[in-house]
């Protein structure tokens, strides 16, 4: 799995463009609560990232799977637009973020490549790309394949076990973030702002209206229970995460 960054434009002259996926990663920078860092989704999109590198380059079979993956420097901004009202949050809008991807595509598509997989880490790019992304293949002759951490793919039966807390309910700085963070950078996390009477749990509706965090969870900005959270969660979760982000690779 190479940086693109570390190439020269001779170098990439000489990769086989048909054989090739570009992989994007795709975060977000905005508030997690009173005890989690705006980083969060990017720290957390770049370890699965660096975890899974680690399991390729252990493995001689996955390992071939590397050679054909070129990493783009990561997009460390999303549409954030639900958590404008906690200081801090940065968002781009759904126009911004889709001219990104659109010119990174047109780009990469001019110099003969034709796969590009975006990680995201953070579920409010999902709908938008995935909204997207027929338009610009239909376009550019490019495939866009999608792979969101918070989708259902990575909340399967196999990984529910580890947490009390529905993957339903727990969307933002709760059980699972939390412990991934307690496990990552626990420096980071402040536990002493973990409470039980800042746990918000989200009640969905069978209809999408949109919604804002500080009227779901005001002066707080949790939608979750992160008092269930613990690094022994965290690094089990972590190790799924990674394989099965290898795992999904390897079918593309």
């Amino acid at each position: 799995m190479d940086n693109l960054s570390e190439f020269t434009w001779a170098d990439i002259d000489k990769i086989d463009r048909s054989r090739s996926l570009i992989l994007f990663p795709i975060g977000a920078f905005e508030q997690h609560g009173r005890h989690l860092p705006l980083g969060t989704d990017n720290l957390i999109l770049m370890e699965v990232l660096k975890q899974a590198q680690s399991i390729c380059q252990r493995n001689s079979m996955h390992n071939n799977l590397l050679k054909n993956i070129l990493c783009l420097p990561p997009l460390l901004y999303g549409n954030s637009h639900e958590h404008l009202s906690f200081p801090g949050t940065v968002s781009l809008n759904c126009r911004t973020i889709a001219s990104i991807i659109e010119n990174v595509i047109e780009s990469l598509s001019i110099h003969g490549f034709k796969k590009l997989v975006v990680f995201n880490s953070h579920g409010g790019n999902t709908d938008l790309i995935n909204a997207c992304s027929q338009e610009w293949e239909q376009k550019y002759g490019t495939k866009v394949f999608l792979i969101s951490l918070w989708s259902n793919t990575f909340s399967s039966s196999e990984n529910t076990h580890i947490f009390e807390s529905c993957s339903l309910s727990d969307i933002h700085a709760g059980e699972r973030e939390t412990s991934l963070m307690l496990f990552y950078r626990e420096n980071l996390v402040k536990k002493d702002e973990i409470s039980a009477n800042r746990c918000n749990e989200l009640d969905f509706q069978p209809y999408y209206s949109g919604w804002q965090t500080g009227e779901l969870s005001p002066d707080n900005g949790t939608i979750g229970n992160p008092c269930l959270a613990s690094v022994e969660k965290g690094q089990t979760y972590a190790s799924l995460l990674a394989e099965q982000l290898v795992d999904i690779l390897m079918t593309l």
